[in-house]
C-alpha cells in the first residue's frame, strides 16, 4: 500500500486536520524531531537524519536494532497522519510499510496499540501480505516506514533484519490479547486457475530412512553463532551499539553487575576485553602480584588461597580491585580448576572512572531532610528514576510532562508496584488526582495503560472493578473533553476481558431474578446486565457486574435473541449456568437509547429502543463494527434451498470430510470451517449419484463410533453444527442416511475395522506433524500467560488472578522428558527402541526449526535420562548420523557463558517462539535475588525495570499468532473455538480446485491421529518403576550390580562447560595490553582444536550433566527455581552438591 494514501484520505489532507486524539503527540515526542520528521527525506539534512536518529535510539521498541539499520529508517522514514475511523490497511493487502505511532491509538485483531508502540510488522520474510485489518481509533499520528524492494543493493536483507528486530522488540503498549483472540492470514493465492496447489501437504511417511537421509544436512542448521563470544572477542572500540546489547543482557546474568545501574553496565561493557586460559591448573595470579584491574570469571572454576584457607570462584564472581586509584596487591594464590576458563577484564583506571562517573550522574531529591527520590542522567535524553520511596514512585506516574524521556516508567511501574504497594491505594490516589485539571489526561492515560496491559487486575477484584466504573463515571462527566479516553477505555475493557462462568440458584422459578437485563437483538444489541442486586450470592468466585453481556445460559447461546425471550430463558430454571463477559463499549451503546416503559409485567427487563430511526452516522457503524470484532459472532439461522448447495460453492476448502452411505460407500467432500452438517448432506447427495435430486430435509448426518469391541454408538449431528472435520475424533465415522430407516449406519462386522482405525502409537505418526501438534498445543498455554503472573509466581504474591496459566505451562518440561522415558522403555524389542529414539531426535530437530525451544529441550532432557541413557545396546544400534544430531543439539544447551548458545537462538529467532522454561524461571530468580529490592530504604526501581523488561521479552515472544501458512491442513484441524481458550495460529494459503482430496483427508487423518495420540499420553514420573523398566529392556549383564541410576550414557554423553570446539584466537586488544598483560599472556593466541571423537564430535576434556543448566550463577535459593525433576532426569535438574 503507497504511504501516502489510504482509505482516509491523502496525508496532506489529514495533516490539515489538527489531531484531537487522547494523548498529543508533544506529549512523547519534542516539536524538533516533529519537524525534522515531517521534512521529504530527500530533503533531510544530516542534522534532520541526526535529530531522527537520536530519538528512535531511545524507543523501546527499536532497542534491538543495529546502528546501520537504524540509519537508514532516520534517512527513509516518513510521517504519517490518520483521522479517527479510517483503516489505515486491510487484510490481504501487501504489507508495504510498518508503523511506530506516536500519538493517537489503532485498533488490530482484538488488540489497541498505544503511543509509543510499533505494529503492521511482516510475521516473517516470506509472508508479505497482511494477517489482519487495522483500524484507525482516534486521531492519529505516526512513523512510516518502508519495507524496500531491491534485493542487489543489500537492504532488502538489513530490512528483513530490521522486521526480526522489531518483531521481537514490540512495546508492550500495544496489549496482549492473549488467545480470546484468532489471526488469520489469508496469504492470496497467484497461481493459475488451472494448477493445482498441493503445497504445505506433509507426506504422511512415518518412519523411512530413506525419506530422511537428508537429516545429516540439518547440521548446518544447528550451527548456532556464539554472540556473546564475537562480541567479547571484538577490540572495545569496534563494538557498536547492537554488541553492547548483547553484552548488557549477558551482564544481567552475572552476580558481580548486581546493583549497578544500567548506565554503569553499560559503561562496563563498553570497555571490558575478553581472556582465556585454556589448561587447568594454571596460575592466574601470583602472591604480592600488583592488581591492575577489576575482573568477572565468565566461564570455568577458579581457586584461590588465601590466608590458609581455599575457597571457589564461581562463574559471575569479581575478583581484583575495587573502584579505586591506589596500587593495591592480590594475596595469596589463585589457579584455575578447569579448562578453558573466561574472564572479562576491565582495567583500574576505566573501573574507577565508570563508577565515579556513576555517583555524579546521580541527583538525590529530598523532603524533609530525607530523600526521596534518586535519578541518574541519561546521555543525549535526560535524568530517569532508579530509586525513590513507595509514595513518590507513584506520584511521578504524572508527574513528569515529559514521558518520551522515561517512556516505559508507566508501564513497568502498573506491572511491578504489586511488588511493594497496593493496587487499591493506586487506585484511591489515582481518582483523587482526577480532579486536578492539569494531571487529569496523565491519570486517563496511567488508568488506560492499566487496563490494557493487565485488565485481570480488575476482573477479578470486586474493589478495582468498581474504582473502575467510578472512573467511567468521571470521563462521562468531562466528556466534552475526554470523549476519546472515554471510547478507549470502553473498548479496552470489551476487548481483554475473559469469559467467565456464573453458577446462580434460586429456591424456586417464581422467585425474582436479583438482576435486570437489558438489550435485545429488536435493538440490534446482545442482552447486557443493567443492575444487580447487592445481597445476592453465587457459588462462583465471580460475580455478574453491571456491563456484563450475557453469552450463554444453560448452554443455549444468547446471541440474536430477544430481550422478552431472554428473560423467559432465564426465568425457566431455578438453576443458571450463566457465561458472561464485560462489554463496557457494548453496554454504553445500548444504554445510550431512549428508555420506555415496559409493556411486560416482568420486573427485570429493561425496555430501550431506537426512537429515531435516521440513517446511522460514520461514527455509529465504525462503533458497530468494533462490537463485531471483539464480541462473539450472531450466528444467523437461513433457509437454504435443497439445490442452492453444491461443491461448487466451496470457493476456498480447508478441509476434506469421508462421508459413508450405510453399504459402506464412501465419497470424499471438499469442506471449509463454516459447512455446516445440513449442507455436508447436500453435498453428499450430490456426490453419490444414485441419490441424486433426493430431498436433503429427508437426510442426515450421523457420527458413528465404537465405545467397545460390542457396542455401536450413534448420534446425529445438528444440522447447523460446523468445523465438523475438527470435531470428528479418531476411530469415528460420518455417514448420511434417511432419517426414517432405522437400520444401523454400521454393521456389526464392521466394529473390528472402526476400532482398528483408533489404534496409535508413535511409531505410527509423521515426526514433523508430532513436532508441529505439540508446539501448537504448548504454544496456546504459553500464549495466555499475563505478565502479572510471572511477578506473583516469583515473589509469592496471592493475587485473585494467580498464577493458573503458568503454573501449567511449567508442568510441561516434566510431562515431555518422561515422556519420552515412557515411550523408550515401554518397548520390549530393541529395534522398536531405536526407532523410537530416532523418531524422538528428529522431533526434536522439527521443535527447533520451529522454535519451540521448551519441547527441545525436554526431549534432549528425556533422551539424556539415566534410564535410557543406560541402554548401551540400543544406543549402540542407533546410527551415526542420529547420534552426531543429537550431539549437536546437546551442544545447543551447553551452559558455558550463561547458555550462551541458546541465548543467541532466542536473540536471532523470529517471534512467535517458545523459550525454555527452567532458564525464564531462573533468569527472573537471579534478577530478584541477586538485586536488592530496597537500597538506602528506597525501593530499588532499576530491579523493577530489569524484570520489566525480562517479562516484556517473554510477551511479546506469544504476541503473534503461530506461523502455520506452510501446513494449511495442520492449521485448519486447530482453530475450532473452546469456552476457555482458542489456539492462534495463521490459516495459511486459500488453495483453489482442484485439489487431490484423498491425499489431503489423509494429512488430516494424520493429524486427528496425533491429537487423539497426544491427548492420552499416559507418563509415570516414578523413577523406581522407569528404572525397573529400563533393567527388564537391558538386564545388568556384568557382575557388578548398580544399586542406583546410572547418570552416564555411553552413546548419549552429557554436555560440556567448556567452550565451544571450534578453534577460535582472541582478537587484537588496543589500548595498553600491558594492563591486562597476566590474564592475556595466558591465553594461547592460536588454538589446538579438540580431539575428535569416533562420529567426529569434539571429545571434551572436561564435562558435566546437564543438570549443570544453572551454570552455578545463582546461590542455592536460586537454583530451586528451576522446574524439579527426579535426580536422574540429568538435563534438567538444578546443580547441587553429588
Amino acid at each position: 500500500m503507497d504511504s501516502s494514501h489510504g482509505h482516509g484520505g491523502t496525508i496532506q489532507q489529514q495533516m490539515d486536520t489538527p489531531p484531537t486524539s487522547a494523548y498529543q503527540t508533544s506529549q512523547l515526542v519534542d516539536s524538533n524531531f516533529l519537524k525534522c520528521l515531517k521534512r521529504d527525506p530527500s530533503r533531510r539534512t544530516s542534522v534532520d537524519v541526526q535529530c531522527i536518529y537520536y530519538k528512535l535510539r531511545s524507543l523501546d521498541c527499536l532497542s534491538r536494532v543495529e546502528d546501520t539499520l537504524l540509519l537508514i529508517i532516520s534517512e527513509n522514514c516518513t510521517f504519517l497522519s490518520r483521522c479517527a475511523n479510517d483503516i489505515l490497511y486491510c487484510r490481504g493487502e501487501l504489507a508495504s510499510h510498518w508503523y511506530i505511532l506516536l500519538s493517537g491509538s489503532v485498533f488490530i485483531d482484538g488488540s489497541m496499540f498505544l503511543p509509543i508502540a510499533s505494529f503492521g510488522r511482516r510475521l516473517t520474510t516470506n509472508q508479505t501480505r497482511r494477517p489482519n485489518e487495522c483500524l484507525i481509533l482516534e486521531p492519529s499520528e505516526m512513523i512510516c516506514i518502508e519495507y524496500d524492494s531491491p534485493l542487489n543493493n543489500g537492504i532488502f536483507q538489513a530490512n528483513s533484519r530490521i522486521s526480526a528486530y522489531s518483531n521481537y522488540s514490540s512495546d508492550t503498549s500495544s496489549a496482549y490479547s492473549g488467545s480470546d483472540t484468532m489471526g488469520s492470514s489469508v496469504v492470496l493465492d497467484n497461481q493459475s486457475d488451472n494448477d493445482m496447489d498441493l503445497s504445505g501437504l506433509i507426506e504422511s511417511t512415518v518412519d523411512s530412512d530413506d525419506d530422511y537421509d537428508d537429516l545429516i544436512n540439518s547440521l548446518d542448521s544447528l550451527t548456532v553463532r556464539d554472540a556473546i563470544r564475537e562480541c567479547l572477542e571484538k577490540d572495545p572500540t569496534e563494538r557498536n551499539d547492537h554488541d553492547i546489547n548483547v553484552l548488557l543482557e549477558f551482564t544481567q546474568h552475572l552476580a558481580a553487575f548486581n546493583d549497578l545501574t544500567a548506565a554503569v553496565r553499560r559503561a562496563l561493557c563498553q570497555v571490558m576485553v575478553f581472556a582465556v586460559v585454556e589448561k587447568s591448573n594454571t596460575i592466574v595470579l601470583n602472591h604480592g602480584e600488583e592488581l591492575d584491574s577489576w575482573s568477572v570469571v565468565v566461564n570455568g572454576v577458579v581457586e584461590v588461597e588465601e590466608d590458609g584457607q581455599t575457597y571457589l570462584l564461581q562463574p559471575g564472581d569479581s575478583f581484583g580491585l575495587p573502584p579505586t586509584l591506589d596500587k593495591q596487591y592480590f594475596n595469596g594464590e589463585m589457579r584455575t580448576k578447569v579448562d578453558d576458563c573466561q574472564f572479562i577484564c576491565v582495567t583500574q583506571e576505566d573501573y574507577y572512572r565508570i563508577l565515579r562517573q556513576g555517583r555524579e550522574n546521580q541527583t538525590k531529591i529530598t523532603k524533609n531532610n530525607a530523600t526521596v527520590l534518586v535519578t541518574e542522567l541519561k546521555p543525549d535524553l535526560g535524568s530517569i528514576i532508579i530509586r525513590g520511596t513507595i509514595e513518590e514512585l507513584m506520584n511521578q506516574l504524572v508527574a513528569n510532562e515529559n514521558p518520551s524521556i522515561d517512556s516505559t516508567y508507566v508501564e513497568d511501574y502498573l506491572l511491578t508496584h504489586r511488588i511493594f504497594s497496593s493496587s487499591n491505594n493506586l487506585a484511591t490516589n489515582l481518582l483523587s488526582w482526577f480532579g486536578d485539571p492539569i494531571v487529569r489526561d496523565r491519570v486517563a492515560r496511567v488508568v488506560l495503560l492499566w487496563v490494557n496491559n493487565h485488565f485481570v487486575d480488575f476482573e477479578m477484584c470486586e474493589v478495582l472493578m468498581a474504582f473502575l466504573m467510578r472512573f467511567q463515571q468521571l470521563l462521562e462527566k468531562y466528556k466534552d473533553s475526554m470523549s476519546g479516553q472515554l471510547h478507549l477505555l470502553q473498548l479496552a475493557c470489551s476487548a481483554k476481558s475473559r469469559i467467565r462462568k456464573i453458577i446462580l440458584n434460586r429456591p424456586c422459578r417464581d422467585d425474582p431474578l436479583p438482576f435486570n437485563i437489558m438489550g435485545g437483538n429488536e435493538i440490534g444489541h446482545g442482552i447486557y446486565i443493567s443492575h444487580v442486586e447487592s445481597s445476592y450470592s453465587t457459588t462462583h468466585n465471580s460475580n455478574l457486574r453491571l456491563a456484563d453481556e450475557l453469552l450463554e445460559v444453560n448452554g443455549q447461546s444468547m446471541n440474536g435473541i430477544s430481550l422478552n425471550k431472554a428473560y423467559e430463558l432465564l426465568k425457566s430454571s431455578t438453576h443458571l449456568v450463566i457465561s458472561v463477559k464485560c462489554n463496557f463499549l457494548g453496554y454504553y451503546e445500548c444504554s445510550h437509547t431512549t428508555i420506555i416503559p415496559s409493556e411486560s409485567t416482568a420486573t427485570n427487563i429493561t425496555h430501550v429502543t431506537h426512537l429515531n430511526k435516521t440513517k446511522p452516522t460514520r461514527k455509529e457503524k465504525f462503533i458497530r463494527s468494533l462490537v463485531k470484532h471483539l464480541l462473539p459472532k450472531v450466528e444467523v439461522e437461513d433457509e437454504v434451498d435443497s439445490n442452492s448447495v453444491g461443491s461448487d460453492n466451496i470457493q476456498f476448502p480447508e478441509n476434506v470430510l469421508k462421508v459413508y452411505r450405510t453399504d459402506q460407500s464412501f465419497k470424499y467432500l471438499l469442506v471449509n470451517r463454516e459447512t455446516t452438517a445440513n449442507e455436508v448432506v447436500m453435498l453428499a447427495l450430490q456426490e453419490f449419484i444414485d441419490l441424486g435430486g433426493q430431498n436433503s430435509r429427508d437426510y442426515g448426518l450421523f457420527q458413528v463410533s465404537c465405545p467397545t469391541s460390542t457396542h455401536i454408538k450413534q448420534t446425529r449431528l445438528p444440522p447447523n453444527l460446523d468445523s465438523l472435520a475438527e470435531r470428528l475424533p479418531l476411530g469415528s465415522r460420518y455417514y448420511i442416511k434417511k432419517l426414517d430407516s432405522s437400520s444401523p449406519c454400521l454393521p456389526d462386522d464392521g466394529i473390528p475395522d472402526l476400532l482398528k482405525e483408533s489404534e496409535v502409537s508413535i511409531l505410527n505418526l509423521n515426526p514433523t506433524q508430532l513436532a508441529y501438534q505439540l508446539t501448537l498445543e504448548d504454544y496456546v498455554i504459553f500464549r495466555q500467560i499475563e505478565s502479572t503472573e510471572y511477578i506473583d509466581d516469583l515473589f509469592g504474591l496471592k493475587s485473585s488472578y494467580g498464577t493458573p496459566n503458568i503454573s501449567q505451562f511449567s508442568q510441561l518440561v516434566n510431562k515431555e522428558t518422561f515422556w519420552v522415558v515412557n515411550e523408550i522403555l515401554k518397548e520390549a524389542n530393541v529395534s522398536r527402541r531405536v526407532s523410537v529414539i530416532k523418531r524422538f531426535i528428529k522431533i526434536t530437530n522439527v521443535c527447533k526449526d520451529i522454535r519451540n525451544f521448551n519441547s527441545m529441550f525436554s526431549i534432549i532432557s528425556g533422551l539424556g535420562h539415566g534410564a535410557v541413557g543406560r541402554l548401551k545396546a540400543t544406543w549402540e544400534r542407533v546410527p551415526n548420523k542420529y547420534h552426531k544430531v543429537f550431539k549437536e543439539m546437546q551442544e545447543l544447551m551447553n551452559p558455558s557463558r550463561n547458555m550462551g548458545k541458546y541465548r543467541s537462538l532466542l536473540a536471532n529467532g523470529q517471534t512467535p517462539m517458545i523459550p525454555f522454561y527452567p532458564i525464564v524461571r531462573k533468569d527472573l530468580t537471579f534478577i530478584d535475588l541477586g538485586n536488592s529490592t530496597t537500597i538506602d530504604n528506597l525501593i530499588n526501581f532499576e530491579k523493577m525495570r530489569m524484570l520489566a523488561r525480562e517479562i516484556r521479552t517473554l510477551i511479546q515472544m506469544s504476541t503473534a499468532p503461530f506461523d502455520t501458512t506452510s501446513t494449511p491442513i495442520l492449521a485448519s484441524m486447530n482453530q475450532l473455538k473452546s469456552s476457555s481458550a482458542q489456539l492462534t495460529t495463521t490459516t495459511g494459503k486459500r488453495r483453489k480446485l482442484p485439489l487431490n482430496a484423498k491425499k489431503m483427508y489423509e494429512e488430516m487423518n494424520m493429524i486427528r491421529k496425533v491429537k487423539a495420540y497426544l491427548s492420552k499420553l499416559d507418563i509415570s514420573e516414578d523413577e523406581s518403576i522407569l528404572w525397573a523398566m529400563s533393567l527388564t529392556a537391558e538386564p545388568e549383564q556384568s557382575s557388578k550390580r548398580l544399586e542406583q541410576p546410572v547418570r552416564r550414557a555411553p552413546s548419549s554423553p552429557t554436555l560440556s562447560t567448556t567452550s565451544s570446539s571450534d578453534s577460535r584466537k582472541l582478537y587484537p586488544l588496543s589500548g595498553s595490553l600491558a594492563q591486562y598483560q597476566k590474564l592475556m599472556s595466558l591465553s594461547e593466541r592460536s588454538r589446538t582444536k579438540k580431539p575428535q571423537g569416533a562420529n567426529g564430535v569434539g571429545v571434551n576434556s572436561a564435562s558435566t550433566s546437564v543438570k549443570d543448566l544453572d551454570i552455578r550463577t545463582l546461590e542455592t535459593a536460586a537454583t530451586s527455581a528451576l522446574v524439579p525433576l527426579s535426580t536422574e532426569s540429568s538435563s534438567v535438574c538444578p546443580a547441587g552438591k553429588q
